[in-house]
């Protein structure tokens, strides 16, 4: 199997007891990682300053929703199974 090179995974939180309250977790969160000095600033090779974090806060957004749902797979299609890490935070 070809190694992958990807560094993004899937966190679930809970705690979020209504849906429309996600935009502003999301933003809360963002801000709570940057007072524990988990996010800095990279200058793009245009000049642009980029925010990079713990998190990337876009994900709050109600338009970025993940369906964790099996895919229909067409005839000579197959899908490579990625375990699943359960972490109980401490």
């Amino acid at each position: 199997m070809p190694k992958s090179n990807k560094r993004g995974y899937h966190v679930y939180v809970g705690g979020i007891e209504d849906g429309s309250d996600i935009n502003r977790y999301g933003k809360a969160f963002a801000k709570w990682c940057w007072f524990y000095g988990l996010g800095h600033i990279k200058v793009s090779k245009s000049g642009s300053m980029l925010e990079r974090q713990l998190i990337d806060d876009a994900v709050f957004s109600p338009e970025r929703l993940i369906f964790e749902a099996k895919p229909t797979l067409g005839e000579g299609l197959a899908k490579t199974v990625v375990p699943s890490i359960v972490q109980e935070a401490s």
